[in-house]
């Protein structure tokens, strides 16, 4: 990367332009509170985004997690490297989308003491027919908080149906389709 700095040390311009294999890795700079930002080359399948303040009596990094990628680029893996039990696990179904994201402390590629977790299924258009969330990581999605949302769509994938779950006392109300005029 390249950069141009006023007279108060201040980045007024930046060209980013890492390629893999380049070196060093993409750093933007700025003076006082946010100090940097690093995004290194991807060439070993894993970045890293470090956002740190600068010019403390000691540097403090507030945030850096690790990312990993599948071969077709989706994040697979985001360890917190600050921050013990905030690692996230992504999985993809065959189409490249969502359906499962686990968070805790990651162990040997997996997820060693859950704390967190939520699970879509979804429909061959991509809606959600199913979408559970259990907060907690006991894997009962029926604690209070936790979601276990069964959704049904019509034919042009509008939302028919949405019965409530235990954190909620009366089902959603779905918008109405464009040929029922809203009660008045």
């Amino acid at each position: 990367g390249d950069g141009t700095e006023d007279a108060e040390d201040q980045v007024t311009t930046y060209t980013y332009g890492v390629t893999t294999g380049q070196t060093p890795a993409s750093t933007i700079t700025v003076n006082h509170l946010l100090r940097e930002v690093k995004y290194p080359d991807s060439a070993s399948g894993t970045d890293v985004v470090v956002y740190a303040y600068k010019d403390l009596a000691t540097d403090r990094i507030f945030y850096q997690v690790d990312l990993t990628y599948d071969r077709n680029s989706n994040i697979t893996w985001a360890e917190d490297a600050i921050h013990t039990g905030f690692d996230v696990k992504y999985t993809l179904d065959d189409l490249n989308r969502l359906v499962m994201a686990e968070e805790g402390t990651e162990s040997s590629g997996s997820i060693a003491s859950r704390t967190r977790q939520e699970l879509w299924t979804l429909t061959q258009t991509g809606n959600w027919e199913l979408f559970k969330r259990d907060i907690n990581g006991n894997n009962t999605f029926s604690d209070t908080g936790d979601f276990n949302d069964d959704r049904t769509h019509n034919t042009v994938n509008e939302l028919t149906a949405r019965p409530p779950t235990s954190s909620m006392t009366t089902a959603p109300t779905t918008t109405p389709s464009p040929t029922t005029p809203p009660a008045t």
